[in-house]
């Protein structure tokens, strides 16, 4: 039970990190200052360290893809 659950969880980060990325790739087009910008990719930092800590919970390698 606890395994479905972190992959729910693990699914629900992926998808929040995809419209992250999206919206970091889209600043000059969408207006969103240097602090915004900023902000965002600390918590698309922060989304995939929690994704680390699941990956490695469940016995998979972590990713290590906290640069944007």
């Amino acid at each position: 039970m606890r395994v479905e659950g972190l992959f729910e969880e693990y699914k629900e980060l992926e998808k929040q990190a995809h419209e992250l990325r999206r919206k970091i790739h889209c600043r000059g087009n969408c207006d969103l200052c240097v602090r915004e910008a900023a902000k965002t990719k600390q918590e698309l930092i922060d989304i995939t360290l929690k994704m680390d800590e699941i990956s490695e919970e469940l016995g998979r390698e972590r990713k290590l893809t906290y640069h944007c």
